[in-house]
C-alpha cells in the first residue's frame, strides 16, 4: 500500500511542510530527508491508499497558493487538518469512479487516463 504523507521543517520561527507519497513507510521517506538537512523534521500525518500518487496530485492543486517551493507549502493548523480530510474525500471518489464508471471502464481504468 502506499502512503500520502505530510512532513513538517522546521525552519527558524516558521514551520513547512513536504506533501509527498511513497510506497515505504513514511519514517523511512523522513529519513531520507534529514540526509543532509538541518532542519528538525517530523512526520505530521499519512494516508494509506492504492492512489497515492493521484492523491498527491489532488494536494498540490488545493495548496497551490501555499506552496513555497517544489512540494514544500506554508500551511496553518486547519490545512494541516483538512490534509486527511481531502485524502479520505479523494480516495473515496477514486474508488467510487474506478468501480462504477464505464466511460472509465472502457478505457482501460482510472489510471490509464
Amino acid at each position: 500500500m502506499k502512503m500520502v504523507y505530510l512532513i513538517s521543517a522546521q525552519k527558524e520561527n516558521n514551520k513547512v511542510f513536504k506533501i509527498g507519497y511513497t510506497s515505504r513507510d513514511p519514517n523511512d521517506r523522513l529519513k531520507e530527508l534529514k540526509t543532509g538537512n538541518s532542519d528538525k523534521l517530523m512526520v505530521e500525518s499519512f494516508f494509506a491508499t492504492k492512489w497515492a500518487r493521484k492523491i498527491e496530485n489532488i494536494l498540490h492543486k488545493h495548496f497551490s497558493r501555499n506552496k513555497i517551493n517544489g512540494e514544500w507549502y506554508e500551511l496553518d493548523k486547519l490545512q494541516i487538518v483538512e490534509f486527511l480530510r481531502i485524502c479520505q474525500i479523494s480516495h473515496d471518489n477514486l474508488e467510487l469512479l474506478s468501480k462504477s464508471n464505464s466511460w472509465i471502464a472502457d478505457r482501460g481504468g482510472i489510471n490509464k487516463i
